[in-house]
């Protein structure tokens, strides 16, 4: 199994890519689901305990 470690390697680091650019998605996914999840508790006036986040709805 010596021969294949190059290989084996590649391979690894090749799905070590995909899984982390597959990971940045989802963490771009859950930024925006909760961007959204905020902008809709501002528009029905939940977030007043939220402080920073008041001027979300007025981007």
């Amino acid at each position: 199994g010596h021969r294949r470690r190059t290989n084996t390697f590649k391979e690894t680091t090749w799905c070590y890519n995909r899984w982390n650019a597959r990971r940045a998605q989802k963490r771009r996914d859950d930024c925006r689901r909760i961007f959204t999840g905020l902008t809709e508790l501002h528009a029905r006036g939940e977030t007043s305990d939220q402080g920073g986040h008041h001027h979300i709805n007025q981007i």
